[in-house]
Order: structure tokens, then C-alpha cells, then sequence
């Protein structure tokens, strides 16, 4: 999918302050992109879980976000390596 330069800086957390990485970490330890959504103005994906129980839709959902959070991660060390602004 291609985005509008405008509609891609949405999708990017900027530089990896020590804050920034805490506010990560616990997200992703509890598996809630909420905060992460306020704190950057960005939206995490639409997840569809596959379980069939309750259960095991609720750690679908856990494990989408932990990735989605994991991604921007590792996408915020890589701008930063190649010293894009």
C-alpha cells in the first residue's frame, strides 16, 4: 500500500528517547496499543484474531500488537542508523 508523504509520518514514532522506549516496553509487555496511539498520534492496525476461544482470540490480539509495537521499533532504529530525518 502507498501512502501520501504526509499520511506515512503518521506512521512513524520518531526518535527512541528513553521515555519513548519505556512507554514501548510496557506496551508491549501488556500488549496495549492504546497508549502508544496517544503518545505518537499514529493508529495500530486492524487485527483479526483466528482462536476460537476467548482466549485464544485475546492472545491473537496481544500478538498483533507486540508486532505492530516490534515493527515501529525496529523501523525507528533503522531511520535513525541511516540518519534520515
Amino acid at each position: 500500500m502507498y501512502h501520501t508523504p504526509e499520511a506515512a509520518e503518521r506512521l512513524y514514532i520518531g526518535p527512541l528517547t528513553e521515555d519513548r522506549i519505556e512507554l514501548l516496553r510496557e506496551c508491549w509487555r501488556i500488549g496495549d496499543h492504546r497508549p502508544v496511539e496517544i503518545a505518537f498520534g499514529i493508529r495500530c492496525h486492524h487485527y483479526r484474531p483466528v482462536g476460537v476461544t476467548p482466549e485464544e482470540q485475546l492472545a491473537d490480539i496481544i500478538n498483533d500488537v507486540r508486532g505492530w509495537i516490534s515493527a515501529l521499533v525496529e523501523y525507528a532504529v533503522q531511520r535513525a542508523d541511516r540518519r534520515v530525518p
